[in-house]
């Protein structure tokens, strides 16, 4: 019988010496790099994005990737515009949440 990845203990952080990137490309697309830095991968599985206005977009249907352990890798969060849109210098919250249901919740200045 198989074993869930998302079952075992693991860690998704902000690497000390890079940090989580967050890469503001336009009005809604925010381009975030991670690493796991636990022993084993982890799915993505949905994303929550808030504003300072407490406006929020959710992606619950995404197709997210699987994180193995120790490479940064690179993700697009996209959000449809009609809640709000990505603006220079404001601050959202952005909530990644695994298939094992695990949520990581980061700040991100664009």
């Amino acid at each position: 019988m198989g074993r869930k990845f998302d079952n075992r203990p693991f860690r998704l952080r902000v690497d000390p010496r890079r940090g989580i990137v967050f890469l503001f490309r336009r009005a809604i697309h925010l381009t975030v790099s991670i690493r796991n830095t636990g022993s084993v991968p982890v799915t993505l599985a949905a994303y929550y994005v808030k504003d300072s206005g407490n406006n929020q977009y959710a992606n619950t249907y995404w197709s997210g990737p699987t994180v193995m352990p120790n490479p940064m890798i690179a993700m697009g969060i996209i959000i449809d515009g009609q809640a709000f849109t990505f603006q220079s210098g404001s601050t959202y919250t952005l909530t990644l949440v695994t298939s094992g249901n695990n949520q990581f919740m980061f700040t991100v200045i664009t």
